[in-house]
C-alpha cells in the first residue's frame, strides 16, 4: 500500500499523468519545482492527508476549486509562492489541521477562514497583512499562530478568547497596542513582539497606583482567613476570584490591582529575556542580580500568573 511519493526540486513545470493513478498515496512533496497550476486530476488523490507544493510559481488562479474534494486533507504547504490571498478551497477542507502561507503576498485573512475549526497550527508570516479579523477567535483549536513580519498595526480583543493558544509570533510588525487578556490566555507560552513599537511603550508605561479600598478590604478577608459566607453574592464571587502572588516569599493575594515588574532572565543559557511577573505588591519587587537571571529561579513562579514576553 503506497503511503508516500516526493517529486520535489525536479524542476517540474507540471505533474506527470501517471501520478494521478496512485490514489492510495497519502503524503505528498511537490516542493522546490516550477509549478505554476495544480491540474484539476490532483483532486483525484482522494486520499491525501498531506500536500506539499511549498517554493513554486503559484499564484491566485492556480488553483481549482475541485481541490476542496480533498476531505481528507490535515496538512498543507503553500509556502513560498505568490499568492495574494487564501485560495478558496481551503475554506472547505474539514479535516485540515495545519496550513502554512508564510513567504507569499496575502494582503488579508479572510473571516471565513473562521470556519475551518480543525486548525491547529497557521503560519501567514512574511506576507502583507495589515490587520487580523476578530473571528480569528473561532478557530478554538488553534495552538500556533505565527504573524510575523508582515504589517499588522493592531490585535483583536478577541484572542483573549482563544484558550488553545501556546504559541503566538507577532514580531516585526506595527503593532502599538496588545490587549490585555492576550497575556491572560492560560495555555500562552510564548509570545514574540521584539520589533514592534508597542515596546518602548510596554516598559515605559508601567506605573503604580494605590490599590482601591475595596482592594485592600479583599485582600485583607483572605489574608486572615475570615468567614465571607454571609456576604452578598458580588462580593463572594470577587473573593473566589483572588490571585496568588507568584513570589514565593509572599503569602499575599490581589485581585483587580496588580503590580507589573520586567525581570531580565537568562533563557537557556544563551538570550536575555524580559519575564513579565505580576505582583501583588512594590515590596514584593526583587531586584535585579545576576544569580537571579539564572533560570532555575523562574522555576518557583506560577505559570500560569507568569509569561515569558519575547521583546528583543
Amino acid at each position: 500500500m503506497e503511503v508516500e511519493g516526493s517529486l520535489a526540486g525536479r524542476e517540474l513545470v507540471s505533474l506527470p499523468q501517471s501520478l494521478f493513478s496512485r490514489i492510495a498515496i497519502k503524503s505528498l512533496d511537490l516542493s522546490r519545482n516550477q509549478i505554476h497550476e495544480v491540474p484539476i486530476e490532483l483532486s483525484h488523490l482522494l486520499n491525501l492527508k498531506t500536500l506539499n507544493l511549498s517554493k513554486n510559481k503559484l499564484d491566485d488562479k492556480s488553483f481549482p476549486p475541485v481541490l476542496e474534494n480533498l476531505v481528507f486533507l490535515e496538512e498543507l504547504n503553500l509556502a513560498g509562492n505568490n499568492l495574494t490571498e487564501i485560495p478558496s478551497f481551503v475554506l472547505h477542507l474539514p479535516r485540515l489541521k495545519v496550513l502554512k502561507l508564510a513567504e507569499n503576498k496575502i494582503t488579508y485573512i479572510p473571516s471565513a477562514l473562521s470556519k475551518v475549526t480543525t486548525l491547529e497550527r497557521l503560519y501567514l508570516g512574511d506576507n502583507q497583512l495589515s490587520s487580523i479579523p476578530p473571528k480569528i477567535s473561532d478557530l478554538t483549536n488553534l495552538r500556533l499562530l505565527s504573524l510575523a513580519n508582515n504589517k499588522i498595526t493592531n490585535v483583536p480583543e478577541t484572542m483573549k478568547d482563544m484558550e488553545n493558544l501556546i504559541c503566538l509570533q507577532l514580531h516585526n510588525n506595527r503593532i502599538n497596542f496588545l490587549p490585555r487578556g492576550i497575556v491572560d490566555l492560560q495555555n500562552l507560552e510564548d509570545i514574540s513582539l521584539r520589533g514592534n513599537p508597542l515596546i518602548n511603550r510596554f516598559v515605559r508605561e508601567i506605573t503604580y497606583s494605590p490599590p482601591s479600598l475595596l482592594e485592600l478590604a479583599g485582600r485583607s478577608v483572605i489574608h486572615h482567613q475570615l468567614d465571607f459566607s454571609k456576604l452578598p453574592v458580588v462580593l463572594k464571587q470577587r473573593l473566589s476570584h483572588a490571585k496568588c502572588c507568584p513570589n514565593p516569599n509572599c503569602d499575599g493575594v490581589y485581585f483587580d490591582d496588580l503590580y507589573r515588574q520586567i525581570k531580565f532572565a537568562d533563557f537557556c543559557g544563551r538570550y536575555r529575556m524580559p519575564l513579565l511577573q505580576f505582583l501583588c505588591s512594590p515590596q514584593c519587587m526583587m531586584p535585579e542580580t545576576d544569580d537571579s537571571s539564572a533560570s532555575t529561579d523562574d522555576e518557583s513562579y506560577n505559570p500560569r500568573t507568569m509569561r515569558r514576553v519575547l521583546l528583543g
